[in-house]
């Protein structure tokens, strides 16, 4: 059994820039920049067992994280000539929801497959500490939906040589609802391991 708390901080800086000169007719610019500072905490609970030489499992419940998010933006357009300059600063809170998450792993002489799920209800995001923000909760609730995130591989050692082969497997999809978009990230993966 085990526990972990943790500490999430950070900063993301981003901006963009759009410009648009149609023949000399119209003359429009405008940009951009803003800048996230992020202070959140967290835990997460697990438990291993081994049931038997050949069988372990395993099981975590990662608990709701809330960030705090300051915001700093700045946004400039000129339109034909006339500048227009606004800075703005907002404050608000994320709350990410449970992640709930088991895996297995089996290891039968050289060869080990493991394998782990999480599920997570996305439709429990939400804002809060920010009235404006927190309107966007009915967006969230009508979009977003549970995923079931999906790992699997295994590996083959051969013997005396230290080498081992590994293979691996995902599906991770898109938490949202069908009506809006339906897409599914997965992927494969290869890797070698040589002791030396």
């Amino acid at each position: 059994f085990g526990a972990t708390a943790y500490l999430l901080t950070g900063k993301h800086e981003y901006n963009w820039e759009y410009r648009l000169d149609s023949l000399s007719i119209l003359n429009y610019q405008t940009q951009q920049f803003i800048e996230d500072k992020y202070l959140g905490f967290g835990a997460k609970i697990g438990l291993a067992i081994q049931m038997n030489e050949n069988i372990g499992l395993g099981m975590t419940v990662d608990g709701p994280v809330t960030l705090n998010i300051e915001e700093n933006s700045s946004f400039t357009d000129n339109l034909d000539g006339t500048p227009y300059e606004e800075t703005k600063y907002i404050e608000y809170d994320v709350r990410k929801p449970f992640v709930f998450a088991a895996g297995i792993i089996t290891r039968f002489n050289n060869i080990s497959i493991a394998a782990d799920i999480d599920y997570s209800d996305w439709g429990q995001l939400s804002y809060g500490d920010n009235l404006e923000m927190e309107k966007e909760n009915i967006n969230i609730k009508k979009y977003y939906k549970e995923a079931f995130r999906i790992r699997a591989g295994g590996e083959y050692t051969f013997p005396v040589t230290g080498l081992s082969l590994r293979a691996g497997i995902f599906s991770d999809p898109l938490p949202y609802q069908d009506e809006f978009q339906n897409k599914t990230s997965s992927g494969y993966s290869f890797g070698a391991r040589l002791l030396v």
